[in-house]
Formats: structure tokens, C-alpha cells, sequence
């Protein structure tokens, strides 16, 4: 991955929250009260349109804190005292601390501007936060503008069916995964599930991914075509809300088409060029570094038939010696539910 352009620490801009809270008193959406101060929910009647919650829901469902200071119980804090032993900043409201949400409105305020593109995250954080942040941005921007053209909420990583997160400690991170798998595999693992829906985090999912990479690389080895343009299908399906599984559907139909023309001995050209463009545009191009290996990857294929055979008939003697052979030639194979895979070592 490209590193980010800014890496912005919350407490490097507390000026600039300051400046945003003032301006938000000034216009009348916000209000001070006992030394807080508090966003006025019901000036802002398009509050609740981002996660589509009307007031009722948003009463019920307001996951704030409950405050006797606030005129209405959605209102939601902009500006608190600190508490004793708390850090803190001077302000014109005493001294405290910014409210979960103006950080993010000020800082993307910074670096993007009143209005910008895309605002991403994960969907736990529509309600509250990002409720809050647009609102907050809108209000304190130059004629209402609007924060951003779209929100994009991705599922839940699971592992195994659970949420992945720290509290359960049961996550894993890229640079252990780095360890195992080269990036690109890792990647066509992520993008094989559309950003939206759950991803339940497996093994054998990144075994197949690594799979299919592996004969990607011997695919394309001696190719010397350069990207070109991408197929229609395959932008419309990007163009359908980031539809990367589609999109996926549509390159494997190409790489199906280029093998055919292979075999047949067809110019194969111009269509290595459209997926070699779908591939950078996935972001899975240029592929790793072939490594050398000391054996034809169908050969590779027949032993590992012939290790599940013996498998099957529980000699596994035989079936050891075979892993053990492919990996003095440079190969590990990983066993799976849906079966076995292999990858040259690093």
C-alpha cells in the first residue's frame, strides 16, 4: 500500500476545533451550557438523513451521553471541562477537551477542504459519529456545503465468524500475514467480498487467492504487453457501487479467453493488455516476482493428486514423502477444507 499523505494527530489541532466550535456558537448551532457546549440537533433539520433515522429513532437509539445540561437529549458535545487529572486545553469556554466528532470535521477541514469526494469507514461508526461529523461540517461550512459527495461504510472483518477487534484478541495483522503471503495475495482476498458485506476472514481463503496469483505469474512470465484500457464490463461493475467481486468474475472470464487464444496459438496482444489494465486498476498489478522452482507447475498438480490419493488410503508415509519432496524443490503446500494448495517458497 502507498503510504498515507498526512498522518494527523487529534491533539496537534485543537486550535482549529476552537475555531470551528466558535464558529458553530456564532451561527446558532450550538449553545453553551454549565461550560459545555453542545450542538443543537433540531437546527439541522436534514440530521438523521446519513443513517436514516428519523428524530423518534435517533431518541431511542442515541448512543450519547446522557447530560441534564442538554436542551434536547440527541444534542451531542462539542466542548467539555476536563475532569481532575485529565488533559486538557484553554478555551473560550474554560478548560477542557473536544467532543469524539469535531476532531475529525476539523481536521478533514485542514487537509480536504469544505467539500471533498469520498469519507470512508466501517458501519458501526454511521451512528453516532458520522451522523454528528456531517452535520457539524455542513453547518460551519460556507453555504451549507456538503461534507462529502459519499459515505462508504465497509463490513465487519470476521475471524471465523466473529468480529475481529482487540477486545477479543482474536485479529490478525498484514505484517504477519506478510510472513506467509506476498501482498497481491492478500488483496485478491480482501476484494473477492464486496467492501459492504462481512468478510469472514480465512486460511483457505488467502491459500486459494495465493492459488490463483501463482498462476497468474505463469501466466504472464514471458508476457511483454503493457496495460491498456479496461473492458467495459469490467468498469460498469466498478462503476455499480465498487462491485470488486464482479469485477474479479469479469477479469477471470478474460484470463479464461486469453488461455484459450494460448492454446490455439491466437495474437494474444491486445487482451493480455485489458487485463493487465483491470488488474492495476484492483490494484493486484505488477505481480510479484516469479520465483524460480525446480519442477512444472502441472507436475506439481499430479503429485499433489496423487498425495491426496494416498491420503485417501491412509499411506501417509507416501504422503509426507511427497510434501517433503515438494518442498526441497522449492514449494509449500497448504491443506484445506476445499483442498490443497501450494505456493513457491519466499
Amino acid at each position: 500500500m502507498l503510504p498515507p499523505s498526512v498522518e494527523p494527530k487529534a491533539t496537534d489541532y485543537i486550535q482549529q476545533m476552537i475555531t470551528m466550535i466558535d464558529d458553530l456558537l456564532n451561527k446558532s448551532y450550538a449553545y453553551i451550557s454549565n461550560n459545555h457546549v453542545f450542538f443543537a440537533v433540531n437546527k439541522f433539520p436534514d440530521y438523521g438523513k446519513l443513517s436514516g433515522m428519523n428524530q423518534e429513532d435517533l431518541k431511542i437509539g442515541a448512543r450519547v451521553e446522557v447530560s441534564e445540561f442538554k436542551k434536547n437529549p440527541t444534542d451531542f458535545v462539542l466542548w467539555k471541562p476536563a475532569m481532575p487529572n485529565e488533559t486538557g486545553w484553554d478555551s473560550p469556554w474554560g478548560f477542557g477537551r473536544p467532543g469524539w466528532h469535531i476532531e475529525c470535521s476539523a481536521i478533514a477541514k485542514q487537509y480536504l477542504g469544505e467539500n471533498f469526494d469520498i469519507h470512508g469507514g466501517g458501519q458501526d461508526l454511521i451512528f453516532p459519529h458520522h451522523e454528528n461529523e456531517r452535520a457539524q461540517s455542513i453547518c460551519s461550512s460556507t453555504n451549507k456545503t456538503n461534507m462529502a459527495n459519499y459515505w462508504l461504510h465497509n463490513g465487519y472483518l470476521l475471524l471465523d465468524a466473529q468480529k475481529m477487534s482487540k477486545s477479543l484478541n482474536n485479529f490478525i495483522t498484514l505484517k504477519d500475514l506478510l510472513t506467509k503471503y506476498n501482498g497481491i495475495t492478500i488483496r485478491l482476498a480482501l476484494l473477492s467480498t464486496h467492501y459492504r458485506q462481512p468478510l469472514n476472514f480465512q486460511e483457505t481463503s488467502l491459500q486459494q487467492a495465493n492459488a490463483i496469483v501463482t498462476k497468474w505469474q505463469t501466466l504472464f512470465a514471458n508476457n511483454i504487453s503493457k496495460p491498456s484500457k479496461p473492458s467495459q464490463e469490467f468498469l460498469a461493475s466498478l462503476q455499480d457501487d465498487l462491485n470488486t467481486p464482479a469485477a474479479l468474475t469479469v477479469l477471470h472470464s478474460n484470463i479464461t479467453k486469453l488461455q484459450k487464444l494460448i492454446k490455439d496459438s491466437n495474437s494474444t496482444d491486445v487482451l493480455s493488455a485489458t487485463i493487465l489494465a483491470e488488474m492495476q486498476i484492483l490494484g493486484l498489478f505488477p505481480l510479484p516476482i516469479t520465483r524460480t522452482i525446480n519442477i512444472n507447475p502441472e507436475d506439481i498438480e499430479k503429485l499433489l493428486t496423487r498425495r491426496q490419493k494416498a491420503k485417501q488410503e491412509q499411506n501417509f508415509k507416501l504422503a509426507d514423502k511427497i510434501r517433503d519432496d515438494l518442498n526441497k524443490k522449492g514449494i509449500i503446500i497448504y491443506d484445506g477444507k476445499e483442498g490443497t494448495t501450494w505456493q513457491p517458497k519466499s
